[in-house]
């Protein structure tokens, strides 16, 4: 649904296992993402807190998506 509600996103991902130890490149590219006018998806894994944290109108969190399902609607 997210993907048909607007113009293609930018996705941040770390890949299957950087996912794990992320520090702080959701959060920075979050933050990088401001002001752009830009929707994205952000693939974090199993981590709740994130997802909550940037999870907005134009932003969504999940813990997974297939990448084959996901990159030929992605900016």
């Amino acid at each position: 649904a997210f993907l048909a509600a607007g113009e293609a996103p930018l996705v941040f991902t770390l890949g299957s296992a950087a996912v794990y130890t992320p520090e702080r490149f959701y959060q920075e590219s979050f933050q990088a993402l401001r002001g752009l006018g830009f929707r994205a998806v952000f693939l974090v894994g199993p981590n709740e807190g994130l997802r909550a944290e940037l999870t907005t109108e134009t932003t969504l969190a999940v813990p997974y998506a297939s990448f084959a399902r996901l990159f030929p609607h992605a900016r």
